[in-house]
């Protein structure tokens, strides 16, 4: 989804803030294989968290931080891009074009929130042809109109 440079997975529109996921769904998210005991073991431990715990929903203390950094759809798209190592070297006259921009927390003193953004209407273009490319089936809708017809 690309909303006006800023890149979800899904449309900001439809994501419900209100349901807050069990601690397996957002561990998963985070990208820890939690069908592999090893591995789910080394996290729980990591986490001081017990195996009944993870079908709990996420405690209100903890959802904000985790909401802005894993679960909502601006910080999936940037987990997803970052894992892919999309992205181009292309040069043209104003410099680097097909260029994406990582944000990690630098709205503001505090924040939480992870994001990416793509430069420009070529950026996207050249980021749908290089997840075509890695055989991703993910299709980019651009949710503000940025070519308007003449006349």
């Amino acid at each position: 989804m690309y909303e006006g440079g800023l890149l979800t997975l899904g449309s900001l529109d439809e994501y419900d803030d209100d349901a807050v996921p069990t601690w397996r769904a957002l561990i998963e998210a985070e990208g820890v294989i939690v069908s592999d005991p090893d591995i789910l073991t080394r996290e729980l431990e990591y986490r001081a968290m017990t195996e009944d715990e993870l079908d709990e929903v996420v405690s209100d203390v903890c959802w904000p931080m985790a909401e802005a950094m894993v679960w909502n759809p601006a910080a999936r798209a940037s987990r997803l891009l970052r894992d892919l190592k999309v992205g181009s070297c292309l040069r043209g006259k104003e410099g680097r074009v097909g260029r994406l921009n990582f944000h990690e927390g630098d709205n503001h003193p505090g924040s939480s929130d992870v994001w990416v953004e793509a430069r420009d209407d070529l950026s996207v273009s050249l980021l749908q042809a290089r997840l075509i490319e890695l055989q991703k089936p993910i299709r980019l809708v651009m949710e503000v109109p940025t070519i308007r017809p003449l006349g």
